[in-house]
């Protein structure tokens, strides 16, 4: 089971635990045959000022 989050809440991918991110907006993550259910992507500001999307699958709470 994942959590969901809501715009404006902080967050980190699970690879980098000591840089946070602020949820910018939510939409549907792409599916695949090993998570074939519906999830969402949180888009955010990457360590090096991007814009990007990050699965559900690979974030946690700040």
């Amino acid at each position: 089971m994942i959590d969901n989050y809501d715009i404006g809440d902080a967050i980190y991918h699970e690879l980098l635990p000591h840089f946070t991110m602020t949820v910018l907006d939510t939409g549907p993550c792409e599916v695949d045959p090993v998570r074939p259910e519906p999830h969402l992507a949180y888009k955010i500001i990457d360590f090096e000022g991007n814009e990007d999307w990050l699965c559900a699958y690979d974030v946690r709470r700040a």
